[in-house]
């Protein structure tokens, strides 16, 4: 593969397919450039490898209970696979989520051994498709906020979408080099992932670097804030701890620091950032956009897990404490987790009462989660693209998804107890494998799913393709959201009313009343 920096030499995953691994998109972000912007990739002599996945961003480690460094500043790679035949290939560009501090390319840290869970795209290859997954900075080292000093009204931030977008560019000038169409770029992404394809569609320096996206679980609900003002106050906290607190050599000084030394008040603090808006790469946040605000108008695929809360369930239980089945431990509870008030924890009650839950706690929390943090943002944020973006709504509802990638994963479900009566159902993240996923016959996928699994790659291949997700040969007609139809991916793949979806799970009853 000759690129603009030089002669990478890949090798074979099957005799059709071929991959590149660990292809540098910038300079490594050290020393001088930490907390910068990034800058293209020197160029080199010779031949360079590419059969090794580069190094994780630096973050602790997922599947180590207790606080485990891990990766390396060295981190701005992407790993292209493409068909072995020659052709011109439309692109895929997968974003990964786990919530702007922790994940990597290829899901190497959160998949099996083989990476058969999420790792290998072999399905949408096959299908026609180079398929390209990037890495990108993470917690303080790509969201820290800073104003610059000398100018009052500039700030820094969201280095890691600054990275999102250097790679964008890289695969853009690259394209011809691995048989991609640099015009038919679709990037799409679960959860952080999916919030980053949100947010690119949002940032006028964004545009021209892609021409659709899909966003899966990804999406600012109503707690989350980009706000400047609080995102410069809480860089200033991290920069205190870190021994930094003279404005006018705040940068110099962070850029002294160790990583180890960084990521350290980082987990002290419980760093968990979103992308920072009200500077020049992202003016206003996506969920606040008016007709009269930028959005690219590229078409999209936007969707959600019907019982995404469920991913959270076993979290909330091991961080606050196994919940009591009770009316008064489902008010501590609300409380507790959700920090509403006692007027607004009654107000929720009346409209998840404990007792069409099983009378169960955390089913009722799980249901509030899903509802509120991601299927009526969804709906939203859905209503309001249809207005110029043509768009595709999915809900995911396998409620019999397999699982079994997040018990042996995650210390944090295999060490505990999951709660009595629980099953992840359609959680959040559970939809990725059916995409992305391996050998699903091997991952305890039933005949029934491994079709669904191979329709919604075809969805997801042919929307990238041509824009519109609907293949010749499959009948069912996936309708745009202009026609108030939301598709279905369960047992049986339908077309849903809007209104039916809204009724599901409260929203314009309650979280989007007089919205």
């Amino acid at each position: 593969m000759n690129t603009t920096e030089g002669y990478y030499k890949g090798e074979f995953e099957s005799p059709s397919i071929i991959s590149f691994k660990g292809v540098s998109y910038a300079k490594p972000p050290i020393k001088d450039l930490r907390f910068e912007n990034p800058v293209k990739p020197d160029s080199f002599s010779g031949t360079k490898q590419a059969n090794q996945i580069g190094a994780v961003c630096p973050q602790f480690d997922p599947n180590q209970l207790l606080p485990t460094m891990i990766g390396d500043e060295d981190c701005l790679f992407l790993n292209i696979f493409r068909p072995s035949a020659e052709g011109e290939y439309p692109v895929m560009v997968w974003i990964h989520g786990g919530g702007f501090t922790k994940g990597d390319s290829m899901h190497s840290l959160h998949g099996a051994e083989n990476l058969s869970w999420y790792g290998q795209p072999y399905r949408l290859v096959d299908s026609g498709i180079v398929f390209i997954s990037i890495n990108y900075r993470l917690g303080v080292f790509g969201f820290l906020a800073s104003r610059d000093p000398a100018e009052e009204d500039a700030a820094n931030s969201n280095y890691g979408l600054s990275d999102q977008q250097q790679a964008l560019k890289w695969i853009r000038n690259n394209a011809n080099s691995f048989d991609g169409d640099p015009n038919n770029i679709t990037i799409f992404g679960e959860s952080s992932g999916g919030l980053s394809v949100l947010t690119h569609f949002s940032m006028p320096s964004s545009d021209g670097l892609f021409n659709r996206g899909i966003i899966q679980s990804g999406i600012y609900d109503y707690s989350q804030s980009s706000n400047l003002d609080d995102a410069v106050a809480l860089g200033k906290i991290i920069s205190d701890e870190l021994g930094c607190t003279k404005l006018s050599e705040q940068k110099k000084c962070l850029k002294l620091k160790s990583k180890e030394e960084i990521l350290t008040v980082q987990h002290q603090l419980n760093y968990s950032p979103y992308p920072v808006a009200g500077i020049n790469t992202l003016e206003i946040n996506p969920l606040k956009i008016s007709d009269t605000d930028f959005f690219n108008s590229a078409d999209l695929i936007v969707g959600t897990n019907s019982e995404e809360g469920n991913f959270f369930t076993p979290i909330n239980e091991f961080t606050y404490g196994n919940s009591e089945n009770s009316e008064l431990g489902y008010s501590l509870v609300l409380k507790r987790q959700l920090s509403l008030d006692n007027s607004t924890v009654e107000i929720v009650k009346t409209v998840y009462p404990l007792i069409s839950h099983d009378n169960t706690t955390h089913k009722a929390l799980s249901k509030i989660i899903t509802d509120a943090f991601y299927a009526c943002p969804t709906l939203k944020l859905s209503r309001n693209l249809r207005k110029k973006n043509k768009v595709y709504f999915y809900t995911f509802d396998d409620r019999n998804a397999p699982y079994a990638h997040i018990l042996g994963t995650w210390p944090i479900y295999s060490n505990i107890p999951l709660p009595d009566k629980f099953n992840f159902g359609a959680s959040h993240t559970l939809e990725i494998s059916y995409v992305l996923g391996d050998k699903l016959d091997q991952l305890g996928f039933s005949k029934e799913q491994i079709l669904l699994a191979n329709k919604m790659t075809d969805y997801w291949s042919t929307f990238a393709k041509f824009g519109n997700p609907n293949f010749s040969h499959d009948t069912f007609n996936w309708n745009t959201f202009d026609q108030k139809k939301i598709l279905s991916l369960g047992d049986t793949i339908i077309n849903i009313n809007e209104a039916e979806f809204s009724i599901n799970h409260n929203c314009d009853n309650f979280w989007l009343f007089n919205q």
